[in-house]
């Protein structure tokens, strides 16, 4: 069903990419340890400038 605003095929195709970013995301979260804060010795100066 779609209309001049609204398709639905769309919207699920939109959601099946933000479930595939959020995916990798998560991958990356768990291979970092699954630690919301890290200490200051795994944090590049560069990026602190």
């Amino acid at each position: 069903m779609c209309g001049p605003k609204f398709c639905s095929m769309k919207i699920s195709q939109e959601v099946h990419k933000h479930a595939d970013k959020m995916a990798q995301i998560s991958e990356t979260f768990r291979a970092q340890g699954s630690e919301l804060y890290h200490g200051m010795e795994t944090i590049d100066d560069d990026k602190m400038a």
